[in-house]
C-alpha cells in the first residue's frame, strides 16, 4: 500500500467517515474508494484535489509519506517550491490542451493518460476480430458499415455456431484471453468482466474515452458506466441495457386502501400481496411467471462484493431473503419442470390483471412502449422495480463489449466501439422493414446507452405502433385499451423513461455467476433444507463458484 493510499484511509478514518460518505461527497462508488484505499488504484490529480478539499488538507499532505517533523520543517521550502512548479505546470496543461485539440492540423491526438491513442478517420486501417455469442446479427451489422466507410479494414465476427453452446462459448473466452490469444473484441454479455478484468486481461475503456478529444461521455447515460466499474476503471462496455418495471392491478389494489409506491422491491411486493389477499374474496397470485428466485438478479448484487470478494451469505439479511422467497407459490417447478412458464404479458390485453393477478413484471424495451401509452382499465403506470437496498438494477444479457489487453490494434478496436454506440441515422419511411433494422437490428430493441439513441429508437417504434401497426392497435381497443397518441402523453412517457434510465445504479451481472448460485437456490427452494444451513453452505462454496 503507498503513501497516497494510506493517507487516504488515515484521513477518512480520523474524520469518523465511512467509505460510502467519502464517495457520496466525491460522486463516485464505494467500491472506489474502496480501491483507493487498497492500493489497486489511485484518483487521478482532479480527483486528489477533491479528496484533500473534503478532508481539510493541503495536496502535499495527502501525497506525501509520514516525515519527522524535524525533516518536514527543513524540507518544507523546497517541497513546496517543486510542488508549485507542479502544479503551474498541470495547469498550464490543462488550460493549453483544448486549445492544441481544436488546431484543424492536429487530427492524431497524443497520449495524456494511459498508453493508448485516437487515430483519425483518415488513418483506419487493420484488422479485426471479434467474438459474440447472443449479439451477432447486430455487431456483424455495425462491422459491415464501419467497413464501408474504412475500406481499409476487416473484420471478423465469429457467432454462435463457431462455439456450440454457450458453456462452450464461456469457456474459449476464459482460455484465449488466459492464453493471451482471444478475439481482439469480446462480448462479455452475462459473462464476469470484473472476473477477467482483475486478471489483467482486459483494457480499462475509461482511457480510450479520456484520450479521445471527439468523444463526449455527456452523450451517454454515464451511470451505467459507473454502475459497471471495477476498480475505478470500465473494462466493459454495454451497448444497450434492460430494466424491470411492475404494473399493479386497479381493481385489486384499489381494495386494499394502500397508496402506489415509487418503486416496489421484493419485500413490499410480498407485504402488499399479503394485504390485498386480505381484502378480497378473490384468490389472486402474484404475478404471471413468478418463480421462487424472480426477485434474484435485482438482490444478486447485494451479497457479493466484485471488488474486495467477500460475499455475506450467511448473512441474516440473506437468510431472511431465502425465508421469504420460498413462500411464494408458483405452479412452476423448475427442478421437474412439471409445467409450463406462463409468459402472460401487458402488450395485448389487461384483463387478466382483474381478478387473476396483483402484479405484472415487464422489461422496459422500444416495442412495449405502446403498452405504457395506453390507458388501460385494470392497471396503474407502472413502477420501477428495485432491490431491498433501494438499489435500481439493469442487465446486459448481450452486447457488452471488452477490449482484450492482447488485441494488437487498440485503437482501431476502440474506433469501432465508438462507432457501435455513436448515434444513429433514423430511416426516413416507418415501416416493418425499417423498424426491424433499425430498433431490432440496431439495438434488439433494449435502451440504447448512447442517449440520443433511446430518444431516436423509442420514438420510432411508437411512430410505427400507432400509424402502421393497425392490427395491435385494433386488438389493444378490442381488450379495452385507450390509445391515448396525443404528443403530450407520448413525451411524457418517453421523458418518464429517460429518468428512469438516468436512475439505473446496480449492474445486475455477472448474470453467469448469479444464474450458477440461482440454481444452487433452486436446490433449497423445493427441498427442506433449512435456510440457515444452505446459508452457511453456499458462503462456504463461494470461492468454487468463483473459480
Amino acid at each position: 500500500m503507498n503513501s497516497l493510499s494510506k493517507n487516504i484511509k488515515s484521513q477518512r478514518l480520523s474524520n469518523n467517515m465511512t467509505q460510502e460518505e467519502l464517495a457520496e461527497k466525491l460522486s463516485v462508488t464505494r467500491q472506489t474508494v474502496s480501491c483507493w484505499e487498497n492500493g489497486k488504484s489511485e484518483p487521478d490529480l482532479e480527483m486528489i484535489f477533491k479528496i484533500a478539499e473534503v478532508y481539510n488538507i493541503s495536496v502535499e499532505s495527502l501525497i506525501t509519506s509520514e516525515k519527522s517533523s524535524a525533516a518536514k520543517k527543513q524540507n518544507n521550502n523546497k517541497s513546496l517550491f517543486v510542488f508549485s512548479v507542479f502544479i503551474i505546470v498541470t495547469l498550464l496543461f490543462i488550460f493549453l490542451l483544448p486549445l492544441v485539440s481544436q488546431s484543424p492540423h492536429d487530427y492524431a491526438a497524443t497520449t495524456v493518460k494511459g498508453e493508448y491513442t485516437s487515430t483519425t478517420q483518415n488513418d483506419i486501417s487493420g484488422e479485426l476480430i471479434i467474438d459474440t455469442y447472443y449479439d451477432f446479427e447486430q455487431i456483424s451489422k455495425c462491422a459491415e458499415e464501419f467497413t464501408k466507410l474504412h475500406p481499409n479494414v476487416k473484420i471478423t465476427v465469429n457467432g454462435i455456431g463457431t462455439y456450440g453452446s454457450f458453456e462452450g462459448y464461456q469457456k474459449w473466452i476464459e482460455t484465449s484471453l488466459k492464453n493471451g490469444k482471444s478475439a481482439d473484441i469480446i462480448d462479455l454479455g452475462r459473462l464476469s468482466s470484473h472476473k477477467y478484468a482483475q486478471n489483467g486481461w482486459l483494457c480499462n475503456i475509461y482511457e480510450f474515452m479520456e484520450n479521445d478529444p471527439k468523444f463526449n461521455k455527456s452523450d451517454y447515460y454515464t451511470n451505467v458506466f459507473t454502475a459497471k466499474e471495477f476498480c475505478g476503471g470500465l473494462y466493459s462496455l454495454p451497448f444497450y441495457f434492460y430494466y424491470n418495471v411492475i404494473f399493479i392491478s386497479k381493481p385489486l389494489f384499489d381494495k386494499s386502501e394502500i397508496e402506489i409506491p415509487e418503486s416496489l422491491d421484493y419485500k413490499s411486493i410480498l407485504n402488499i400481496y399479503s394485504a390485498v389477499s386480505k381484502s378480497t374474496d378473490k384468490s389472486p397470485e402474484i404475478a404471471p411467471g413468478i418463480l421462487k428466485s424472480s426477485f434474484w438478479e435485482e438482490e444478486f448484487p447485494i451479497y457479493y462484493d466484485y471488488e474486495t470478494e467477500k460475499s455475506n451469505f450467511a448473512s441474516e439479511e440473506f437468510i431472511e431473503y431465502l425465508e421469504l422467497t420460498k413462500e411464494i407459490e408458483s405452479t412452476y417447478n423448475p427442478v421437474e419442470k412439471n409445467s409450463e412458464w406462463d409468459k402472460t404479458r401487458v402488450v395485448y390485453s389487461d384483463a387478466f390483471m382483474q381478478n387473476e393477478y396483483i402484479f405484472c413484471e415487464e422489461d422496459i424495451n422500444a416495442s412495449s412502449v405502446l403498452t405504457l401509452i395506453t390507458d388501460w382499465n385494470n392497471i396503474y403506470p407502472p413502477v420501477p422495480l428495485v432491490n431491498s437496498r433501494g438499489d435500481f438494477p439493469f442487465g446486459t444479457y448481450q452486447a457488452d463489449y471488452a477490449i482484450a489487453k492482447n488485441c494488437e490494434n487498440k485503437e482501431l478496436a476502440w474506433e469501432f466501439i465508438k462507432f457501435c454506440i455513436s448515434e444513429k441515422d433514423v430511416p426516413e419511411e416507418c415501416n416493418i422493414e425499417t423498424v426491424s433494422e433499425y430498433v431490432l437490428g440496431r439495438f434488439h430493441t433494449r435502451i440504447p446507452i448512447n442517449i440520443k439513441n433511446f430518444y431516436n429508437s423509442f420514438r420510432f417504434q411508437i411512430k410505427y405502433d400507432l400509424s402502421e401497426n393497425v392490427d395491435l392497435q385494433n386488438e389493444i381497443i378490442k381488450n379495452g385499451g385507450n390509445i391515448d397518441s396525443s404528443a403530450g402523453r407520448i413525451s411524457k412517457v418517453i421523458e418518464q423513461i429517460h429518468l428512469w434510465n438516468m436512475s439505473v445504479n446496480a449492474n445486475s451481472a455477472d448474470l453467469y455467476f448469479a444464474e450458477l448460485i440461482g440454481l444452487e437456490m433452486d436446490k433449497y427452494y423445493y427441498s427442506e433444507i433449512p435456510a440457515e444451513d444452505f446459508a452457511k453452505y453456499l458462503q462456504e462454496e463461494i470461492g468454487n463458484y468463483i473459480s
